[in-house]
């Protein structure tokens, strides 16, 4: 995996935006019960602290979710994203 400071600003702004995208718009729209909608709400906070933390990462600050179980939870799909950006990026 890349230390942030390899990463080059164009290539963070681009990872940037496109978790920010995540969960596609399109599927609030599809949520037609509650249990549904608490999965999207769910599903918007935890992009959301992956894009603040991505955010925290390219910048060498420490991550912002002070939650263990959370953080846990949201360090994971980090390292996923910067590991698919590397094969991408390399492949």
């Amino acid at each position: 995996m890349k230390k942030s400071a390899q990463w080059q600003p164009d290539d963070q702004s681009d990872l940037l935006q496109f978790v920010g995208g995540l969960p596609p718009i399109e599927m609030t729209g599809n949520a037609t019960t509650g249990d549904q909608r608490e999965n999207v709400k769910t599903l918007l906070v935890h992009y959301q602290l992956l894009k603040d933390s991505l955010e925290a990462y390219f910048s060498g600050q420490k991550s912002p979710i002070e939650d263990r179980q959370l953080r846990t939870s949201v360090e994971a799909d980090l390292k996923f994203y910067l590991g698919f950006y590397d094969l991408v990026w390399f492949g």
